[in-house]
C-alpha cells in the first residue's frame, strides 16, 4: 500500500506542476477538440455515405481521428517535456 501511496503522491504533484502553465493546457485542448472535430465530421459523412462503402466497411471514420490523436499527442509531449528545466 505504501508503494502506491508514493505513486500517486508522485502524480499529484506532476499534474499540479503541469496544469499551472497555460501553454499545457491550451495545446492540452486542441489535442482533444481535433480528434472530436474530426469524429464527428467523418462519422456525418459516413452517414450521408459520401466516403464511400469500402472506408464505411473498414471503419476509418473511428480509426482517423485516434490516428491524429497520436501525432498531436507526440506533439504535445514534445513541448510539455521542454518546459521542464
Amino acid at each position: 500500500m505504501n508503494l502506491l501511496t508514493n505513486i500517486f503522491g508522485v502524480a499529484r504533484y506532476e499534474r499540479i506542476m503541469l496544469m499551472r502553465t497555460t501553454r499545457f493546457r491550451a495545446l492540452g485542448l486542441i489535442g482533444i477538440l481535433i480528434p472530436v472535430f474530426l469524429g464527428v465530421v467523418l462519422s456525418i459523412a459516413e452517414t450521408q455515405g459520401e466516403l464511400g462503402d469500402r472506408a464505411a466497411a473498414l471503419g476509418l471514420s473511428a480509426f482517423i481521428p485516434f490516428y491524429f490523436f497520436t501525432y498531436i499527442q507526440t506533439v504535445l509531449i514534445a513541448f510539455v517535456a521542454g518546459n521542464f528545466r
